[in-house]
């Protein structure tokens, strides 16, 4: 696709929520490695975790079964993972800083806004009351909502969308997994990569990457779309 930086292409900001709007994934990443080793007796190491970034809980519960022949019921697997996210969005995520400033600017400029998470909804919603975030979003979309097809798959997007009556050339995604990046590619959308750790190198695979939503505006994105 020959990208522009035409700012008026862009109808709608999609956002994912684990590490974009809330710093949930440094919390999720040392409870599920430490319930993951459990179950794999201990084969699951920290460079494992990229694998399942932006996957559902029942894809991982697949994965499991089917790559280290984890036996374990899935009622009780889901029961143990929701002890973990009701942990980590409950009480130990935050707020990333300058989301709301980022929000608000969408808004005022009439951007269609867009959540779509491969959590599921319960959590969603938990987070996006904690933090006073659900009046910005016209639509909110789960894995729930896709027959549990999860990124790299395209179709959580591709939803979002239909939804909003919005060509996806005319949407701009905001995501940090690999998984999901690659998910918004392949629905034929502007991708931004959220790169908010020092550790973590610039996503070439997107059509821009940025570190923070502090100060930053939605035409200040746009101008750094790459020609």
């Amino acid at each position: 696709m020959v990208l522009t930086k035409n700012r008026n292409m862009i109808k709608a900001v999609i956002f994912d929520m684990d590490c974009v709007l809330i710093d949930s994934q440094s919390v999720l990443d040392v409870l599920e490695i430490e319930f993951l080793k459990e179950l794999t007796n201990n084969h699951w190491t920290k460079k494992d975790q990229p694998s399942i970034h932006g996957k559902s809980i029942e894809e991982v519960y697949d994965l499991l079964r089917s790559f280290y022949n984890v036996k374990v019921d899935k009622p009780i697997f889901l029961k143990r993972y929701d002890d973990i996210l009701n942990t980590t969005y409950r009480e130990k995520c935050r707020l990333n800083p300058g989301v709301k400033e980022f929000l608000e600017d969408l808004k005022t400029k009439n951007y269609n806004i867009v959540l779509a998470s491969s959590t599921t909804h319960r959590f969603i919603q938990l987070a996006l009351d904690r933090f006073g975030l659900r009046r910005y979003f016209q639509v909110i979309i789960s894995a729930d909502d896709t027959n549990g097809k999860s990124k790299p798959e395209p179709d959580i997007f591709l939803l979002a969308a239909d939804k909003l009556k919005v060509p996806p050339s005319n949407c701009l995604v905001i995501e940090d997994s690999d998984n999901g990046i690659k998910a918004a590619k392949r629905a034929g959308m502007y991708c931004a990569a959220y790169i908010n750790t020092k550790s973590k190198k610039a996503n070439d695979f997107a059509d821009l990457n940025i570190n923070t939503f502090k100060n930053l505006s939605i035409n200040n994105v746009l101008a750094k779309v790459k020609p």
